[in-house]
């Protein structure tokens, strides 16, 4: 009878480290050194950046993780990380396993690890932006050749930097399409949310006047503040003002929302560095709000509205003092929208997983527009729990 095989392939009684560099012509890697590099892996730290941060070349580090499989020092380390052990998974095998991890979920993928830094970051958010703007192209066009030509496509855009790089994108994608003259006069892009102080060159309302040009369509902005910090306010402003009743209104019709989202103040374990809410960050709510919403167990948020871990909306006291109301859809109309239209998120950095994951448990996206590498470790982080 042969020898017991364990997960890994490795008989019931693994090679110690030392042994195992040995035999992988390692002799001059120090054991310190490989379970620096085996541990910043385990962290969801990208081969390059832990390639920098040690001195060695990539591929030394591919070849010490190579090594480092099966030794009972560092066994649970490689359990965790089994799914994106060295050398990338296909880009359809990614897909393919999201999908059985949130079957409801079609993902659109870019190649690239969108943890590294600089220039190779760039590239690879270039990339997921480009796959993005394609992404919501397509799903325009082919409502457009569906649906009666005297009837208009309703887009609901939100606000902030990724939208807006997926929106300057779209227009040169709109250009080199072969049925380009069929969009004009077929696309209605409304804002998901209203006027924004911070950084209004992202807002909503900008934004969707530059896409209503760059396809020769239709646009109608939110006339309200994005914010309101009074709930009576908000509710007078949702229900007595025509103008704004009229836009909520249709935003719920809308084919289609093209949105991102962020963290709740998160702390990376990789790096340590701390990513504050955007809402924090951008000045719409202050730090001790961000405290109320974590205690009441916020992840993530989405235009403003707060949710869980587990994909539930975040309740929390309302008045001055406390989270301010965004004027919208919401999250419920959010979920309506994605559970027989299309909610598209364009999600591209590691830290946002935790978010993107609670996110995709409340049916608030029916199209995840990501890197590979995040997809791996959504489908790795569905398999832990």
């Amino acid at each position: 009878m042969g020898k017991r095989r364990d997960s890994w392939g490795q008989s019931s009684s693994p090679l110690s480290l030392q042994a195992r560099l040995a035999k992988h012509s390692l002799r001059g890697v120090s054991e310190q050194l490989a379970r620096q590099v085996v541990t910043a892996y385990a962290d969801y730290r990208p081969q390059a950046a832990i390639a920098k941060s040690v001195a060695i070349s990539r591929r030394m580090v591919q070849r010490i993780l190579e090594a480092t499989q099966g030794p009972p020092e560092l066994g649970g380390l490689w359990q965790e990380r089994r799914l994106l052990y060295v050398g990338s998974e296909s880009m359809e095998t990614a897909r393919r396993k999201l999908a059985k991890a949130f079957p409801q979920v079609r993902a659109e993928l870019s190649p690239g690890e969108s943890g590294v830094d600089g220039q190779v970051q760039q590239a690879v958010y270039a990339q997921l932006i480009g796959r993005a703007a394609q992404c919501l192209l397509r799903e325009i066009m082919e409502r457009v050749q569906r649906m009666p030509s005297t009837q208009k496509v309703r887009v609901a855009l939100a606000f902030g930097r990724t939208i807006a790089a997926v929106v300057a994108e779209l227009g040169a994608y709109a250009e080199a399409h072969p049925l380009r003259d069929q969009l004009q006069g077929r696309v209605r892009f409304l804002a998901m949310v209203g006027h924004t102080l911070s950084y209004p060159e992202w807002g909503a309302n900008t934004l969707v006047s530059r896409a209503a040009q760059q396809l020769g369509g239709e646009y109608r902005v939110m006339p309200t503040p994005a914010f309101v910090k009074k709930l009576p306010v908000r509710q007078g402003l949702m229900e007595d003002v025509e103008p704004v009743r009229e836009a909520l209104r249709e935003l719920r019709e809308s084919q289609i929302v093209v949105t991102s989202l962020s963290p709740i103040r998160l702390r990376d374990a990789s790096t340590g560095r701390i990513y504050p809410a955007t809402l924090e960050s951008e000045g719409f709510i202050a730090g001790r709000r961000v405290d109320l919403l974590i205690q009441a167990g916020a992840v993530g948020e989405i235009c403003g509205w707060p949710f869980d871990a587990a994909g539930k909306r975040v309740l929390t006291a309302s008045g001055e003092d406390r989270y301010p109301n965004p004027i919208g859809i919401g999250l419920e109309g959010l979920q309506e929208i994605a559970r027989d239209r299309s909610a598209i998120a364009v999600v591209g950095a590691d830290p946002l997983r935790v978010a993107l994951r609670a996110a995709l448990l409340g049916g608030f996206i029916s199209v995840l527009c990501t890197d590979v590498e995040t997809a791996q470790r959504l489908v790795l982080d569905s398999r832990r729990r």
